[in-house]
Order: structure tokens, then sequence, then C-alpha cells
């Protein structure tokens, strides 16, 4: 018989035993103490815990307001659960990558001593709000398999929509997107971007799926998934895939012995496939992939897409040049860009276009923008991000494929940051946020092997 008290699960667990926590674990097995330690202590708070965060990535690539309602539910209550996990994010503190980003904030604050546009400075430092998601995540990222798996439905959800938009089955009310539908957002670079990087997960994921129903469903949302990115046809997340799934192809016959034929296979049924789900968006009457491919030879006309890059590219640089130190300050671009020669003769060129085409927030690349707003010491401390996060990227990726899938994630996001300000909105930077809690430390449990055979 079970008596009363062993049926019932206690709110609070206080009779585990505390993990050490000085000086921070720096093994797997460490930071699985730490972590389960939470969980057993506050098991419901736990399971709430990782509900919220299906939920928020869920809708992480959805609409903005879903989001931004998401995202405060989300870390809200990891911040009211911190009496419980306190000890789980101790081994954050033994991570590079932390204090590079911390780094980078401490100096991107204090530009504002120098700052020509206070809303830009206060912008600047509001994209940080993705490093939240960092310690909010890291207590549950023992559940990856529900969380990324909500990442992976919810951006299949959003193409779907999108596929419904371009074969006139959906609305779209968004007249900016009549030719690259984004379906419930606005924005299709970030659409694509967020489809990107759940399309790499979704492949990573596929080789150690459990069952050939969960395999038939990835590759399903793989499908959709590459419509939505030929709908939305954003360039740089489009460039960052065609660095980034090579990189996945080579980890995976690196670290976890999945023979190269079976890599050559896979890359030809992609190529023809994407090809396929390409013509068949063109097919549809989709233009965006045509018209973004037609842009990219137009590096002089600045009333394209890539022209208008180039000249905000040119004005960064000749900021940079001229404050190579401090920069001019988070958020000073639109001051930049409405002093600089090349953007007052392209101005003056194009009188038909009104002045705020030229004169932007951001020069669309977060390197050339930091090397404009930050300086040289800015360019360092990003530099140290990259690094902490490339290193933490490699040991994550040596674990499993679904690790590897995360950890080329990171470097998908970092390739299309060249030609986007990703880190100024709040939405990629929170992706970047959550790329960076699953690669952050190694977070293989003690039971995984870490070389998994794929035959």
């Amino acid at each position: 018989m079970i008596s009363h008290t062993d049926a019932c699960v206690p709110l609070i667990n206080r009779f585990n035993r505390p993990p050490r926590l000085w000086p921070p674990p720096c093994a797997s097995d460490g930071f699985h103490d730490c972590v389960d330690y939470a969980a057993q202590r506050d098991p419901i708070g736990h399971g709430i815990h990782v509900a919220l965060g299906c939920i928020y990535l869920f809708c992480a690539g959805l609409a903005t307001s879903t989001e931004s309602i998401a995202f405060v539910l989300f870390v809200g209550y990891a911040l009211l659960r911190l009496p419980n996990t306190w000890r789980s994010l101790v081994p954050l503190v033994a991570a590079p990558v932390v204090w590079a980003v911390l780094a980078l904030l401490a100096w991107t604050t204090a530009s504002g001593l120098w700052a020509t546009d206070g809303a830009g400075w206060r912008d600047a430092i509001g994209g940080f709000r993705g490093a939240l998601l960092v310690p909010a995540l890291y207590p549950i990222r023992g559940a990856w398999r529900p969380l990324l798996g909500s990442l992976i439905a919810g951006m299949t959800l959003q193409s779907a929509v999108q596929i419904g938009q371009q074969l006139n089955l959906v609305t779209n009310r968004a007249s900016r997107t009549d030719v690259r539908f984004a379906g419930f957002h606005s924005n299709p670079v970030h659409v694509s971007l967020f489809e990107a990087v759940a399309l790499t997960i979704a492949i990573g994921w596929m080789p150690v799926a459990r069952s050939l129903g969960s395999r038939i469903t990835l590759a399903f949302c793989v499908l959709l998934l590459c419509a939505g990115i030929a709908i939305t046809a954003g360039r740089a997340a489009i460039l960052g895939l065609l660095v980034a799934l090579p990189m996945m192809a080579a980890a995976l016959m690196l670290f976890h012995r999945l023979a190269w034929r079976h890599v050559a296979l896979a890359t030809v049924i992609g190529v023809v496939g994407f090809s396929a789900v390409g013509v068949a968006v063109v097919a549809a009457g989709g233009k965006g992939l045509t018209r973004q491919a037609g842009d990219l030879t137009a590096t002089d006309d600045v009333r394209t897409s890539t022209g208008s890059r180039v000249l905000w590219w040119r004005a960064a640089i000749d900021a940079a040049i001229a404050h190579p130190v401090i920069g001019v300050g988070a958020g000073g671009s639109r001051h930049v860009f409405d002093h600089d020669t090349h953007v007052l003769a392209a101005i003056d060129a194009h009188p038909e276009l009104p002045r705020e085409t030229f004169v932007v927030a951001h020069p669309h690349s977060m390197y050339l923008q930091t090397a404009a707003e930050l300086g040289a010491v800015g360019l360092l401390c990003l530099a140290a991000v990259g690094v902490a996060a490339g290193r933490a990227a490699w040991q994550s990726a040596r674990e499993s494929p679904v690790r590897a899938a995360v950890a080329v994630s990171l470097v998908l996001w970092a390739v299309a940051a060249s030609f986007e300000a990703l880190h100024m909105s709040g939405r990629t930077a929170c992706l970047a946020g959550v790329l960076l809690a699953f690669a952050s430390v190694p977070w293989r449990h003690r039971a995984e092997s870490p070389r998994m055979a794929i035959r």
C-alpha cells in the first residue's frame, strides 16, 4: 500500500544534499549535479519552468507581441524561482562567454557618456535583453527535447502560414511584405533567420531521433521550413546556411562517426530538395528569390537593398576611421549617416526618396556598427564574445549531433549578422541568447556517450 506521504510530491524538497559550489564545477557531471539539485528540490516549479520555456520558444519566431509576452512570463518566472535555482547558475561563473558578454555590455553602457543619440543608446542597451535567457534557460536545459522541439514547431507553423499567404489562402495584413510573405510577422529577414536555425536543429536531430515516426515528422518540418525560407528569401540567413550546414556535416563525420557516403547522400537530397522547393515557390508566384538575387549585383544603385547596404557600410567605415578607439557611442549611427558625405550625396541624387530612406538607425552589419559606435575597444569585446562562444560551441558539438546543430546555428547567426544588425533587434538578439544558453557550457548528462555511433 502507498501511504499518503509517498503519493504527495512536496512543493519544496528540503532534504536534498546541496552540491559543491566552489570552486565552480568545470566538468559535465558537476554541471548536472547543480542542475539536478534545482529540479529535485522544486519538481513542480521545474515543470512549470519547462512549460513556460516551451511556450516562449514556440512563440519566439512568431509575432512580436506574442514573443514579448512569452518573454516576460518566462524570464519573470525564472527570476521568481531563483531561491531554488541559484545553485544551478553557479557554473556560469566559470563560463568565459558570460564574462565576455558582460564586458561588451559594460562598454556599451559606458559609451553613453559620449553618445550623440540617447534614444539609440537605450535601444542598444535593450538589445542585451537576450542575455537574460541564458540564466533563465540554464536550469532546464535537461529538457532540451521539448524546448528545441517547441522552437521547430513554432517555425514550422510560421512556414505553413507563409505558404498559405503565397497561395492566397491566408490574408496578409502587412503591406510591406507583399512579395516576401513573413507569416505572423512583418520582417522577412528575422523570420528567415529563425527558420534557418530551426531547419539546422531539425536536420541535426534526425540522425538520433528515437523512432521512424519522429524522423518523418522532422523531415516534414524540414520541408516546410525550406519553403518558408524560400518565400522570405532572406539572403543573410541563406548565406549563413551555406556556411553552417557543411560545418555540421563535418562535425557529424568527425565527432559522431557518420559515414561520408551518408553525408554526401543527404547533401544531394538537400540541394535537390531545396532547389525543387524554390522552383515551386517561384512557380506559385513568389518573387522574393528572384528579386533578392537580382539585387546582389546592384551594388551601385542605392535604391536597392544591396546598394543601400554598401552606402551604409562606407559611412560606418568612415566613422570608424574618424573615431578609431572609442567610437561615436552606442546608437550613434543615425547621427553619423545624417552627416556622412556619401549618404548626403545619395540624398541629393535621389530627391524623390524621403531622407529616412538613407538615414537609418544602423548600417545593417553588427561588425561595422560595432566598429563605428564602440571603436577598437568594442571590437575587442565582441571578438572576446566570438572566441569564447566558438570555444564553447566546439566543445558542445563533440557531445551529440543535436548539440552540433546548436553549435553551428551560432555560426549561422554570426554569419547573418554580417549583413544585418541582429543584436539590435530584441527577437534576434534573444535567438542568440537561446543558442548561447545551450552552448555556453557542456550539457551532456553523465549517462550519455560523448561519441554516439550513427550507422
